[in-house]
């Protein structure tokens, strides 16, 4: 997934991702393949509402303005916790596994500035 794929004039909330993922891995469930892999690219992270990070992460570190810094913001677990939870009060257990990438792809080259994290991708999900 990647920030343009949502609304300009809007943000993306967290629960909107999750809703995303949670009905991708129920399709692929539903047609036999329980596996898959998701790709979310770190850029959306800046799209999502400072006020629904602080909640969901009260201790991620953050810059000299406040904001919560990119590169500890840990999207990918986030999501993957949230997803088992969503899984696990329906009664289904899934294993969702978060993984960070550290490779990019563009036609720049990112400055030093910027997190070595620039993608993510959860594993999902076998049922058990």
């Amino acid at each position: 997934m990647i920030a343009e794929e949502f609304p300009r004039d809007e943000p993306v909330r967290l629960s909107r991702l999750v809703d995303v993922l949670e009905t991708s891995m129920l399709k692929r469930i539903a047609h036999g393949r329980p596996f898959g892999v998701a790709v979310l690219a770190e850029g959306i992270g800046l799209r999502l509402p400072q006020d629904e990070l602080v909640q969901a992460m009260p201790d991620v570190e953050r810059d000299e303005h406040g904001h919560v810094r990119l590169a500890e913001l840990e999207l990918d677990r986030l999501l993957a916790r949230q997803l088992k939870d969503r899984f696990r009060a329906r009664g289904q257990n899934v294993t969702v596994e978060a993984r960070t990438s550290a490779t990019s792809c563009g036609a720049r080259r990112p400055s030093r500035s910027t997190s070595s994290t620039p993608a993510t991708s959860a594993t999902a999900p076998s049922t058990t």
